[in-house]
């Protein structure tokens, strides 16, 4: 198997931050940002990660407990946060699996978070694809409503490291 660059250890992220709803053991791609983009919420910010876990069943617990966590969030309710400097928000969000993406085992996060005692949001969408034991995460997170050209920029970035995650990951590894 050839990469273009090294897969994260999953052990390894997750002991080098903190991940709201997910398991010490497991790493997540969730909330690493946050605390710097809600202190300057007038920055747009973008990014990508894949995580080798030690086997398939940790990468699909993990993104098992992110649907979850999207999931079971309060859509009405500001939720206190564990993680420092990251104010009360209220989540609204939409989860989908998006049968477009190269890796079937996907899932699609489009969210506005709002900030407890202000009219400010973040706008984003959250891609994540598992195959194996590779989760792969791309997501772009902004102060004002994401334009079609960032969204369909976003899904060119999930389309290609999705197909380099199906062309290099055994589905069983």
């Amino acid at each position: 198997m050839t990469s273009q660059r090294p897969f994260l250890q999953g052990r390894d992220l997750a002991a080098s931050s903190r991940h709201d709803g997910l398991d010490s053991g497991q790493a997540g791609l969730v909330g690493t940002d946050n605390a710097a983009t809600f202190s300057n919420p007038q920055s747009c910010r973008s990014g990508a990660a894949e995580v080798a876990y030690d086997s398939a069943d940790q990468a699909a617990k993990a993104l098992t407990q992110f649907r979850a966590s999207v999931t079971g969030c309060p859509k009405n309710a500001f939720v206190h946060s564990t993680v420092a400097g990251v104010p009360d928000l209220r989540y609204a969000g939409v989860l989908t699996n998006d049968p477009t993406l190269p890796v079937a085992d996907n899932a699609v996060d489009t969210v506005t978070l709002t900030v407890k005692g202000s009219l400010k949001h973040q706008y984003g969408v959250l891609i994540f694809q598992r195959q194996g034991r590779v989760l792969d995460g791309v997501y772009l997170q902004a102060p004002t409503p994401l334009t079609v050209s960032a969204r369909t920029g976003l899904q060119k970035l999930a389309g290609f490291t999705g197909r380099r995650l199906a062309d290099t990951v055994p589905t069983s590894a």
